[in-house]
């Protein structure tokens, strides 16, 4: 897939517009490069088009996919699927990860919004 450099230049821009309105909350050290993290949760972003229901979503997909690995993993290994302590910091985990998709798209939105003026 052949992305035009406009559209690439268009990407990265937004990515600092980001860092330039929260400089405390997307890196660290105010204005390096984001972490894995944050690039993964603009893309999702972008992906969803700054809907966060569409994010929210998704990331609910990607629990029920994950239980369904480690049920299949539980099953090769002991047999049978078990309850475990670690469920519940999973579900913590996901549910973090979609309010943080969220904020996200509200800081997509707010690019998308200034990009249109």
């Amino acid at each position: 897939m052949n992305i035009p450099r406009h559209e690439i230049e268009a990407a990265y821009a937004r990515v600092r517009e980001a860092e330039r309105l929260t400089p405390k909350l997307v890196s660290t050290n105010y204005g390096a490069t984001m972490n894995k993290l944050e690039k993964a949760t603009l893309a999702l972003a972008r992906a969803s088009n700054g809907n966060p229901v569409l994010s929210t979503l998704t990331v609910m997909l990607f629990f029920v996919m994950f239980n369904v690995l480690e049920a299949t993993i539980e099953k090769l290994m002991f047999g049978e699927r078990f309850e475990h302590w670690l469920d519940p910091f999973f579900m913590l985990a996901f549910i973090a990860y979609s309010a943080y998709s969220v904020w996200w798209c509200s800081i997509f939105n707010s690019i998308k919004e200034r990009d249109e003026q």
